[in-house]
Parts: structure tokens; C-alpha cells; sequence
């Protein structure tokens, strides 16, 4: 479950929180004036967040690659030269 804080508590609790989070915590949920403002989370979750963008975006391109092909479009997209 996220945790939240407010931005100046988490500035001086920054050390702390990041080597929980490291260790596996729950990711911060960082505020200011009760608005979200930021998420610290592990490495180990931003690299899975990370991959994810990048297998979801990987995935439109083909998407879309595939629609212009299919379209028959020609000049420097089609693959006949």
C-alpha cells in the first residue's frame, strides 16, 4: 500500500525513504499542499515501469508500421524499394 508525505517532511526524510523503498517498501506518494506531486519508488520497480513504456510504445510503432504497409503507401516507408 502507497504511502504519502508531504514534500517538506519528505525532503528531510529523503535518505530514509529512499533506502526503504530500495529495500522493497511500498512506494512514497510525495505531496505538496495535499496534491500529488511526485512517487519514489525502488529501481528495481522504476526498471519495470521503464520496460513496460518502452514494450507498450515498441508495440504502437509495429502497430502503426504495420497499418502504413498495409496501406500501401508508397515512398520511403514501403519495403518494395
Amino acid at each position: 500500500m502507497e504511502r504519502s508525505i508531504g514534500v517538506d517532511k519528505a525532503r528531510a526524510a529523503l535518505g530514509n525513504l529512499a533506502s526503504e523503498v530500495a529495500r522493497g517498501a511500498d512506494p512514497v506518494l510525495i505531496t505538496k499542499r495535499g496534491r500529488p506531486l511526485a512517487v519514489l519508488v525502488g529501481e528495481e520497480e522504476y526498471a519495470k515501469l521503464r520496460d513496460s513504456a518502452r514494450a507498450a510504445a515498441r508495440a504502437e510503432l509495429r502497430a502503426r508500421l504495420a497499418e502504413v504497409r498495409a496501406a500501401g503507401v508508397p515512398g520511403e516507408f514501403s519495403s518494395g524499394g
